[in-house]
């Protein structure tokens, strides 16, 4: 999955806009690291991160 493809199903999923293969697709992401070893923590952080970075790149853009 590539960026842009995660921040989309991200954002829809923390609005309640998801629909359901969307949360499975996401789902299915996020249940891979599981099985792979390694993985940057950083990817692991709880939604409330997302929407900082989100934030701090919207007011980049302004």
């Amino acid at each position: 999955m590539d960026k842009e493809r995660l921040l989309l199903l991200i954002e829809r999923y923390l609005s309640n806009q998801a629909s359901e293969a969307e949360r499975q697709e996401l789902d299915h992401w996020y249940n891979q690291f599981d099985s792979k070893p390694g993985l940057d923590p950083e990817m692991l952080k709880p939604p409330d991160s997302f929407e900082e970075k989100r934030f701090c790149r919207a007011e980049n853009r302004n």
